[in-house]
């Protein structure tokens, strides 16, 4: 069988986790002619080569089927040397001369794949021109000469390049970034003010939606009497949100109005949300009778009530205490012989308890029953919020330099391109495109031309091909034939930008690599 010179002499497979025997089809000679990676390893190990005995190829098996999503190469490597020796006059068989031809084809044919693997140039080139490869230099990248006629080191370090240019192009965004950081700063400032504000709020007035009790006449601060008035979510919009969330338990109109019906008093709110109203709880006032509430509404004790009318015995004393003489004499004369003038009696003499229309028990006390609305407590919560705010601007530190390193360093890092990308479509040459993130643009194309170029720029067209007139910002990448120049753009997410190019090679890629910050 005469060997087919056509044959290749590698087969690649992707393994699934449960096959284990891999076919080839080429012809070896001997099981270690061939070589067998898995991925990038080579192993010599955990598998068997079977060869076909009456035709091309064999079969690779495992002893373990490789994991899934490995790459298996298989690939004939087969030693050069001669593998027969003819002597002068000695027999010639055709068994070990085709042997030996089948041999020296299939190292011909290895030489052949390892060369279709080396970088070569076209046929065409100019004479002269050298492939040998520089001494090798650490970061450096592999560029033609300016005579483009032999390969040399760049003059600078790509990685350098790359690094110089991330960071030039995100200075601004670093900037943007400490702004819009400074503004939430102050924005978590205020809202711990307004939130500090709310709590004195609720240590003095009570929680939304507590029912209280007052014997005052007038309504406390922030309360709403407990009578099944209506409100809006405009002025009640706290008490609306948390009758909304389900925080205050409360019912629909309808039955709010049975609940009246039935008992004359509702203790729950009502609620409608189709117009966006609500009702607080209507609740009798509650009275406390003299005599059996606390001793703060007791009556005063009544006082003992004294005197004494006077006599003449020998002398004369006049009345005392409850008692006075009517006609103005000294005294009262008793005895059968004696004049008796008229005694007044006056209890008020001796207390002011006893008064024309003094009452012996003060009134029944009455309580009163409201809500907690804050709707008195408002402006005042507002009030210290911004005397708050005042003394914050005179004290706190609200720029980037008072926190840690490592959090300068995430903040940072958030303008930063991420490992999530975008891929584009490339549309025809100066075409304008929309950013449809924040991020950096990035695309690489190759040439089959000297100064074939890639540009990029920010356009104030919204659709078409972008013109000089219209454009800004532009960048530029040029490079010689057969080889790629790329562009790095950043972007806002909405801005315009057109992408031109005159390298007409295949696109290696066209991606928009989302920020660190915006990639969720």
């Amino acid at each position: 069988m005469v060997l087919d010179t056509k044959q290749k002499i590698v087969v690649h497979y992707i393994a699934d986790g449960e096959v284990q025997e891999f076919n080839f089809n080429f012809q070896i000679f001997e099981a270690g002619d061939l070589d067998v990676y898995l991925d990038e390893t080579l192993t010599d190990s955990g598998y068997n080569v079977t060869i076909n005995e009456k035709s091309y190829g064999g079969k690779v098996v495992f002893a373990e089927p490789p994991s899934n999503g490995t790459r298996i190469t298989i690939i004939r490597n087969l030693e050069i040397k001669r593998t027969s020796d003819f002597q002068e006059g000695g027999a010639f068989r055709a068994k070990v001369i085709n042997h030996e031809l089948d041999y020296q084809v299939a190292t011909l044919q290895q030489l052949d794949e390892k060369i279709g693997r080396s970088m070569v140039y076209p046929p065409y080139a100019q004479e002269g021109v050298s492939t040998s490869l520089p001494l090798p230099s650490a970061g450096k990248a592999l560029v033609w000469n300016q005579e483009a006629s032999a390969l040399t080191n760049s003059l600078m370090n790509i990685d350098n390049v790359y690094t110089e240019v991330m960071t030039a192009q995100t200075e601004s965004k670093n900037s943007e970034i400490n702004a819009k950081t400074s503004e939430l700063n102050a924005k978590q400032s205020e809202l711990i003010a307004l939130d500090s504000a709310k709590k004195l709020k609720i240590a003095t007035y009570g929680n939304i939606g507590d029912i209280k009790y007052t014997t005052r006449t007038d309504i406390p601060s922030g309360g709403a009497w407990c009578d099944g008035a209506e409100y809006t979510q405009a002025a009640f919009p706290d008490v609306y949100q948390m009758l909304i969330d389900g925080k205050i338990s409360s019912i629909d109109f309808a039955s709010f109005e049975e609940c009246l019906s039935a008992n004359g008093v509702c203790g729950l709110f009502a609620l409608d949300t189709a117009t966006t109203r609500f009702k607080v709880p209507k609740l009798s006032d509650a009275y406390i009778k003299a005599g059996q509430a606390p001793s703060m509404f007791a009556a005063e004790s009544l006082p003992n009530i004294k005197g004494n009318t006077g006599y003449n015995w020998g002398g004369t004393w006049g009345p005392s205490g409850v008692f006075a003489s009517a006609s103005g004499s000294d005294g009262m004369f008793g005895g059968t012989s004696g004049i008796t003038s008229r005694v007044d009696f006056n209890a008020s003499r001796v207390s002011s308890t006893y008064q024309d229309g003094a009452k012996v028990n003060p009134d029944h006390v009455v309580y009163r029953a409201y809500v907690i609305l804050y709707a008195s407590a408002a402006e005042a919560s507002v009030a210290q919020a911004q005397e708050f705010m005042t003394a914050l601007g005179n004290k706190a530190n609200v720029g980037l330099d008072n926190i840690t390193a490592g959090a300068k360093n995430l903040i940072a890092g958030l303008g930063m391109p991420s490992e999530k990308y975008i891929d584009l479509e490339l549309k025809p040459n100066g075409s304008i495109y929309t950013a449809q993130a924040d991020g950096y643009i990035n695309i690489y194309k190759m040439t089959t031309a000297d100064n074939q170029y890639v540009s990029a720029g920010y356009t104030s067209k919204t659709s078409g091909t972008a013109e000089e007139s219209s454009t800004k910002s532009v960048i530029t990448s040029w490079a010689p034939a057969n080889s790629g120049t790329g562009i790095i753009l950043p972007v806002k997410k909405g801005i315009n930008y057109f992408i031109g190019y005159t390298a007409n090679g295949n696109l290696r890629y066209f991606r928009l690599f989302l920020l660190e910050g915006g990639k969720e």
